[in-house]
């Protein structure tokens, strides 16, 4: 075996394992850039799943962030309501009760000046029976005097009548 069998052995198989070598790099390289490609498109196949999830999330979510606003603003609209209904009840009681007192004063004061009334022809009819009675009482004095004046003066002619018969007997 000879130096050149040797040479040449080594030399073919330097050549072959630089061919095997360039053919596993290119072989490799061509391997892992598929695999680049299939990671990259699956990559993006999941981000694109990924990102249509994530928004049928958000919808979802908006959509129960709306239906919730839609129900608290319905509670909130019926209790407003309520409220209102409560207010304009109260304010007609109050409007009732208003015209129940304005009723009441003009029924007291159609009362009061009834009364005032009342007072005043009580006081008028007792002034009159006063001065009637003060009327009343003069003339009775003026009776009385006259009476008087006429049982003196018969008193007098009777004890000038008795004097008369006395002087007469």
């Amino acid at each position: 075996m000879s130096t050149s069998f040797w040479l040449a052995l080594i030399i073919e198989a330097a050549v072959t394992l630089g061919v095997g070598i360039f053919l596993g790099r290119f072989l490799l390289q061509r391997t892992l850039k598929k695999q680049e490609l299939d990671t990259g498109s699956r990559v993006a196949e999941i981000l694109k799943t990924a990102e249509l999830q994530g928004e049928t999330i958000k919808k979802d979510r908006m959509l129960e962030a709306k239906e919730k606003f839609l129900k608290l603003r319905s509670e909130f609209d019926e209790e407003s309501n309520k409220k209102k209904q409560l207010l304009r009840d109260n304010e007609n009681k109050l409007r009732q009760q208003e015209q129940t007192l304005r009723q009441q004063a003009d029924i007291q004061k159609t009362q009061q000046t009834n009364l005032d009334q009342q007072r005043a022809d009580l006081d008028r009819q007792r002034n009159e029976i006063i001065q009637q009675r003060n009327e009343a009482n003069q003339q009775l004095t003026q009776q009385r005097n006259q009476l008087t004046q006429q049982i003196e003066s018969y008193n007098k002619r009777k004890e000038e009548v008795g004097l008369r018969q006395q002087e007469a007997d």
